[in-house]
């Protein structure tokens, strides 16, 4: 993990739109602080229905990437191991040595777990919305096809963005406009994981600084699990992040911005959020390994 030189870099926004910002207090430094990471091309308004839910019940804190939304870009590369460490330099920069609970959204939820690898000390739970596999492209054909047409779209809506009155893109869900900097950061983004050396097909548990399991709550729109194999499989696979792992479905096929998926989440985050220093299982509520496969989740 590479963290790279030069502060601020981070755009920290208030949690409730218009703007959003962080929302850590000074009382209670021991209880984790719940940190964000969007993905692709997801500005920071991405997480606005789900801190709506969330209501200043836990402390809070907003990441934007450089190059997202309103953040300016950074030259230089933009591999994971560089986008987790400039991830460990906010948290570091924001919350010291606080506990930390990881809240990441597709692509973030790869930065979160490479950051998460490097952390683990510093790791109270782990959320993971639709998150991608960090073995995806190298486990799975449809992925590697869903990511060719993903890295084409960005591709064409860069270079319309780049002609006047070209128009932008629709990127993600919730999100209709795009600027120009953030399809590029974007591609950048993608294309630097894409040629990253593969990584091992199995995944190891993670755990605390204490050698206990840390909570991981995976949240799984049930459109993408019945509509993809490929990624109900993986989704299977991220279970073994930890013992301490359960997987959550969500009608909306819009996850972060529907009423039901916002709903769910906050609650996944709270429950993570209160198991944090417990031995038992990440939430109260949702499926274990065992249950995911019995519903349906394909291995």
């Amino acid at each position: 993990m590479t963290a790279s030189p030069g502060r601020p870099f981070a755009r920290l926004v208030p949690a409730v739109s218009p703007g959003i910002s962080a929302a850590v207090s000074a009382a209670g430094a021991d209880a984790p602080a719940v940190v964000f990471e969007s993905g692709l091309a997801a500005p920071v308004d991405i997480w606005a229905t789900v801190l709506g839910q969330i209501d200043g019940q836990l402390d809070t804190l907003v990441y934007e990437r450089p190059g997202v939304g309103r953040t300016p870009p950074r030259r230089g590369p933009r591999d994971l191991d560089t986008l987790a460490g400039e991830f460990d330099d906010m948290v570091l920069d924001h919350l010291g040595r606080r506990p930390v609970v990881v809240v990441a959204e597709g692509f973030g939820g790869l930065i979160a777990q490479r950051w998460a690898r490097h952390r683990e000390h510093r790791l109270a739970g782990l959320v993971l919305i639709d998150s991608l596999h960090p073995a995806a492209l190298a486990l799975s054909s449809r992925q590697r096809q869903g990511m060719a047409r993903l890295e084409t779209a960005l591709l064409s809506t860069a270079l319309r963005q780049a002609i006047p009155r070209g128009g932008s893109g629709v990127m993600p869900d919730g999100i209709t406009t795009v600027a120009p900097g953030t399809t590029r950061t974007a591609l950048r983004e993608l294309r630097a994981w894409k040629r990253a050396a593969p990584v091992a097909t199995r995944l190891d548990p993670l755990a605390d600084g204490r050698g206990g399991a840390v909570p991981v709550a995976l949240v799984a729109s049930e459109h993408l699990l019945v509509g993809d194999p490929s990624h109900a499989r993986l989704q299977n696979d991220l279970l073994r992040l930890s013992t301490r792992a359960s997987l959550h479905r969500v009608p909306d096929t819009a996850v972060l911005t529907g009423d039901a998926g916002s709903r769910a989440i906050a609650e996944v985050i709270r429950a993570v959020a209160s198991t944090a220093d417990s031995t038992g299982p990440a939430t109260s509520t949702g499926e274990s390994v065992e249950a995911a496969s019995a519903t349906g989740v394909a291995r």
